[in-house]
């Protein structure tokens, strides 16, 4: 999966949605979109957990990989009927990969969390 790049004149993020349906493979599907700020979404904030992704979601279709405590939520998410949210979760709405937007993302995380309809922790 590669993320398309954010539009750095504005207060751009990516957001997740969680899809109530799961691939013909079983995995978690999501469709990441870019909205300003201003969009409703919720935040989760949580502890990254093991070095290393082990487990696998789709998102956009495109297989990207998680560690295990993040799929935990999202399943849990789409179980419990919340698949219909829109989320920002950094390890999945930052290329983490890109240097220069990941800085750009890090210094307006103040402004996500405190504008997002709710964090879960």
């Amino acid at each position: 999966f590669r993320h398309q790049p954010l539009e750095h004149d504005k207060p751009s993020i990516r957001l997740i949605h969680l899809l109530p349906d799961l691939s013909p493979d079983g995995l978690i599907q999501c469709e990441i979109v870019h909205e300003t700020i201003e969009a409703p979404y919720t935040c989760l904030s949580y502890r990254w957990g093991a070095p290393d992704p082990s487990s696998s979601i789709l998102i956009n279709g495109q297989l990207f990989a998680v560690r295990q405590n993040l799929l935990d939520f999202l399943d849990m998410a789409r179980m419990n009927g919340a698949a219909t949210m829109t989320y920002w979760i950094d390890a999945l709405c930052i290329d983490q990969d890109n240097i220069l937007e990941r800085n750009h993302q890090v210094a307006q995380m103040g402004d996500i969390f405190s504008r997002a309809t709710c964090v879960n922790i």
